[in-house]
């Protein structure tokens, strides 16, 4: 018999109380030294929260042939979870990111603004829960009142612009069941927007370039942004060839950009130090483009 230690870390399980465990698998080789209790516990965790994130940005976490069209993973559980990196969201990686998404969703657990605590096991399993850097969630401990410090909010300086009502009421109309993201594998909806983003206080000078076909761009990109500044400036409308349009769009870009972002492990970045009416002016000149809305 060996002692239990709990298992993870932020949050640390300890479900068993230190209860000694039968030794079997992992645990015989020296590695494993949680027991099959603290496990079940941890894993209570793991499908609420990833389904709470999948909801709360539109994505199927479970399959990601739904959410982004690849056909590559079918036979893995979690696949778009598992083995995709996430639009919009920080992090170099894609464990990076979902490690980004789970402590956000934590903090929106705090609250009790997340639907995982619509489920009643992983609720009932909470309090066994334990952090080390000082989290914790209050109405866990008060008869499900939500007690929340005060906190002083970030005040914005600029004033965001988002798409105007009627590009966004063309995007749904065009594209009523276009996922909030996509890479394109064929399938993919052929009308939409090429778009030019900036953030002026933390990126002067940059902007960022892509496709979209669903009016919930502009959301992916303000998640990670804590003043929530990122602005569409303009829009160029695509009625059919949507990728190759943003394709050509960012092979100009190159040509005339001083540098671009750093890449991901699948796809180059999207990011471009240019001129913003330089970037615009090439927008509006790319073939394929029907239309240019200038927001700025």
């Amino acid at each position: 018999m060996a002692r239990c230690a709990g298992k993870g870390r932020n949050p640390h399980v300890f479900a068993c109380g230190g209860d000694g465990f039968q030794i079997y698998g992992a645990a015989e080789r020296g590695t494993a030294r949680h027991c099959t209790e603290c496990a079940r516990v941890r894993a209570a965790y793991d499908g609420p929260l990833r389904k709470a994130i999948g909801e709360r940005y539109g994505w199927s976490m479970h399959n990601c042939r739904e959410t982004i069209g690849c056909t590559l993973h079918d036979d893995k559980s979690w696949s778009f979870w598992n083995s995709h990196e996430k639009p919009g969201i920080p992090g170099a990686s894609r464990k990076e990111q979902n490690r980004w998404l789970i402590n956000q969703e934590w903090n929106y657990i705090a609250r009790r603004d997340s639907a995982a605590c619509l489920d009643s096991n992983f609720v009932e399993n909470l309090h066994y829960a334990t952090w080390d850097d000082g989290f914790s969630i209050p109405w866990l401990h008060t008869g499900g009142e939500i007690l929340v410090p005060s906190i002083e909010v970030a005040e914005r300086d600029l004033d965001p612009t988002d798409l105007d009502d009627q590009l966004m009421d063309w995007l749904d109309i065009a594209n009523p069941d276009a996922p909030v993201y996509e890479r394109l594998r064929g399938e993919a909806a052929r009308s939409g927007i090429v778009y030019i983003g900036v953030n002026e206080r933390a990126w002067p000078g940059w902007i960022v370039s892509g496709k979209t076909s669903s009016s919930d761009r502009l959301s992916g990109y303000q998640t990670g942004d804590p003043f929530r500044e990122y602005s569409f400036i303009a829009a160029g409308v695509v009625e059919d060839g949507l990728s190759d349009a943003e394709r050509r769009f960012q092979d100009e870009l190159v040509l005339h950009a001083t540098r671009r972002g750093v890449p991901s492990s699948t796809r180059e970045s999207e990011w471009f130090e240019i001129d913003v009416d330089l970037a615009v002016s090439i927008l509006s000149e790319l073939d394929g483009v029907s239309e240019v809305l200038d927001y700025r």
